[in-house]
């Protein structure tokens, strides 16, 4: 029992000393058009000074990093881990359009989930276009 507890307060004690050793974005529908590039992602981590390369593992706030890069429209789910080595590595999920909407007043993207998107002023979207005098979704 005391070997035990010895390993666990020295496994403590290393864990405190990891530093991060880097940052890799997995996305994870990559097959996808892409609406944010992996260095789209980098810069809101860097923007909002969420993790330095160097920086004490137990200072990084895993959570507080997944609900900042969720804040942007175009993600569908985020997910950030540390590995043994050190690196953080955050696996994103965009959300993928199904559908073009263009009305006299509006223009926006219908996900698969039937929510809508905004347009992107980084690519074009080749989908189904509806058109015309087009009420508000139904949720």
């Amino acid at each position: 029992p005391s070997y035990l507890i010895a390993a666990f307060i020295y496994a403590q004690y290393e864990y405190e000393k990891e530093r991060c050793s880097g940052i890799e974005i997995i996305q994870r529908n990559k097959t996808e058009q892409q609406f944010l590039s992996d260095n789209d992602i980098l810069t809101i981590i860097r923007d909002n000074k969420l993790v330095k390369k160097g920086e004490p593992l137990n200072n990084i706030n895993r959570d507080k990093i997944e609900k900042t890069i969720e804040k942007n429209f175009i993600i569908e789910n985020v997910e950030c881990y540390m590995t043994p080595s050190g690196k953080i590595k955050i696996e994103v999920e965009q959300r993928i359009p199904v559908m073009r909407v263009i009305t006299p007043y509006d223009s926006y993207y219908i996900d698969k989930n039937r929510r809508k998107m905004p347009l992107s002023d980084k690519i074009i979207v080749y989908l189904p276009v509806a058109s015309g005098n087009i009420s508000k979704l139904n949720r």
